[in-house]
């Protein structure tokens, strides 16, 4: 057996039903954590189920549900894995840093209507596509994006601060570099991208699904303009190593 978790994060309560077993059900009440024991069977039944409360998200960004699984005292780890793991497993799998590519300051400074990051050398796996990076310099990138996936081209705001991510994005077999921008906001409020708003500007980029998460973040940046631009660059998701 295995123990199943759901918050519902919303102001509304919701079911979850077998879809084989109408007659199980299990109540999800608003804002509430509802835990309960549930056969392997049952969360093969509603693993659709499960992946599709996981992609829905608030306007702020947040999750509507907040699921977990366990397991319980004696039960195969095989339930949890192919259940509850296997889909973050093979996203990582498809999308990640192998090593390298860490982020750096350009070589070139940033500007208002120019900005620029340098990368180190490197392999990344990117939409399930193997790509081996050559370190490069002074990279403005192939696109710039807001979080709606429309052209970004500035200028950054005196007296503004507004965080960028630093993506690579494989289009059709092709690998890109493309900077997301988010909302401008007063000097300190700035807040680094989500994953959901990096996946829905590239999906509207790529005009695919947003779900498809054809990326991999390699940094998030923060422009401060005050007179004159600062870019901190913060690396993510990269493993350190020589190439």
């Amino acid at each position: 057996m295995a123990i199943l978790s759901i918050t519902n994060n919303t102001d509304s309560k919701s079911l979850l039903a077998n879809p084989r077993d109408t007659s199980y059900q299990i109540e999800l009440p608003a804002n509430t954590t509802t835990t309960a024991t549930v056969s392997p069977a049952f969360l093969e039944d509603v693993a659709t189920l499960l992946d599709a409360m996981r992609s829905r998200f608030n306007a702020d960004g947040d999750p509507d549900f907040t699921i977990d699984i366990s397991l319980d005292s004696g039960a195969s780890p095989n339930a949890l894995q192919s259940q509850d793991a296997s889909a973050d497993v093979t996203h990582w799998i498809g999308n990640h840093v192998g090593f390298g590519l860490l982020v750096a300051a350009p070589s070139t400074a940033s500007v208002v209507a120019a900005w620029r990051v340098n990368h180190g050398a490197g392999e990344a796996y990117v939409g399930g596509k193997h790509f081996t990076i050559a370190a490069d310099t002074d990279v403005t990138g192939d696109a710039s994006l807001d979080t709606a996936g429309d052209a970004f081209a500035g200028p950054l705001t005196d007296d503004k601060d507004r965080y960028a991510s630093f993506v690579l994005v494989n289009n059709a077999g092709t690998l890109e570099t493309v900077f997301v921008f988010g909302a401008e906001a007063d000097a300190g409020d700035a807040e680094a991208l989500t994953q959901l708003e990096i996946a829905t500007a590239v999906g509207a980029y790529l005009d695919t699904s947003a779900t498809d998460y054809n990326f991999v973040e390699l940094a998030s940046i923060l422009f401060e303009e005050d007179g004159g631009l600062t870019q901190t660059n913060t690396s993510v998701r990269a493993v350190p190593g020589s190439f």
